[in-house]
């Protein structure tokens, strides 16, 4: 744990308790969800940070609001004192991934007006590659979407003029709580959804790009450890079924083969040097297992959804580490 981090929250638990203890209501503390990981020296959040984040409100009695895991990573978060807390984590984690988590629904939107000139709002599109703008009276109030879509409708219908209005149709929204997949349906139909805020204001849109992006970087490490774990199957499959047995974690079940383990018992079968030597590798045994056991951390966030996913730097570690079994398998 970090000196700074705990010294940082006990300093805000120790005002807001004071305030309250002197007959005030305590002032939150605001920050951001990335200021708030940085003080744990770390860049995104991983599941070990959370455990420990988590930890320590719950020593501190504090609490965000929302919940620092499933808010953006710079979304705006209140620290609070938490006045049910007893010290130990007891209450159930919110598991459902929100729309939130998307960068661009924390983006208020380049916006243009009903009495707008459609010229105007189609050269906004043409210069930043949009299909879609929302039009908007003020950051409440939205009257509808203009598109190429729906400028083309309404040129088809004869009903074309001059402003925006006439071009527009009406928009589709979701609050940036609601679950991220409740969000596919009106992205896929019409290429974009507005995410109103908790505030009721527009924060964001999200549209069909958005989400193939998303997708993308959270495939990439999925289809890369599926590869590491197939090279690996492949590699204790050498291994006798007695010796399989002996690393799995389920004594009592039947292996009849290498895919009837799991990653932990294929680094078990690996780090042993005596079965190591049987693989006739001319590769050092500890700083391959070391390596594989970095990519047994990165696959632990993976699989559990990390709210930030992979940096860049830990992708390529594992696609380093896969180009590598393929020489060996």
């Amino acid at each position: 744990m970090p000196h700074q981090a705990h010294e940082k929250l006990k300093k805000i638990a120790d005002r807001m308790k004071a305030e309250r203890d002197g007959g005030a209501m305590p002032v939150a503390e605001r920050t951001t969800v990335r200021e708030l990981i940085g003080w744990f020296n770390y860049k995104i959040r991983s599941e070990l940070l959370i455990r420990r984040i988590r930890a320590k409100f719950a020593e501190l009695n504090l609490r965000t609001v929302p919940d620092f895991e499933r808010e953006h990573i710079d979304g705006a978060i209140r620290i609070e004192l938490d006045t049910e807390a007893t010290g130990v984590r007891t209450d159930p984690v919110d598991p459902t991934v929100r729309i939130g988590v998307l960068p661009t629904a924390h983006r208020p939107p380049i916006s243009v007006r009903p009495t707008d000139a459609l010229d105007k709002a189609t050269t906004i599109m043409l210069i930043h590659d949009f299909s879609q703008l929302p039009v908007m009276v003020n950051q409440r109030d939205v009257k509808g979407v203009v598109s190429w879509r729906s400028i083309g409708t309404a040129f088809a219908l004869g009903r074309l003029g001059d402003e925006v209005r006439h071009g527009m149709e009406d928009h589709r929204e979701i609050a940036v709580d609601a679950p991220f997949f409740d969000a596919i349906k009106d992205i896929w139909e019409h290429g974009y959804v507005l995410v109103r805020d908790l505030d009721r204001t527009i924060s964001g849109i999200v549209t069909a790009s958005d989400f193939a992006r998303q997708f993308a970087q959270l495939a990439q490490p999925f289809l890369v450890i599926g590869e590491i774990e197939l090279h690996l199957r492949n590699l204790v499959s050498k291994f006798t079924l007695a010796e399989m047995a002996e690393a799995s974690e389920y004594p009592n079940r039947p292996i009849e083969g290498s895919w009837d383990l799991n990653f932990g018992a294929y680094c078990r079968l690996l780090e042993n040097p005596d079965r190591w030597g049987k693989l006739g590798l001319r590769v050092d045994r500890a700083t391959f297992m070391r390596n594989l056991g970095q990519v047994r951390e990165l696959r632990n966030e993976v699989m559990h959804f990390a709210p930030d996913g992979l940096d860049p730097e830990e992708v390529d570690k594992l696609e380093r580490v896969a180009m590598f079994l393929r020489m060996l398998t």
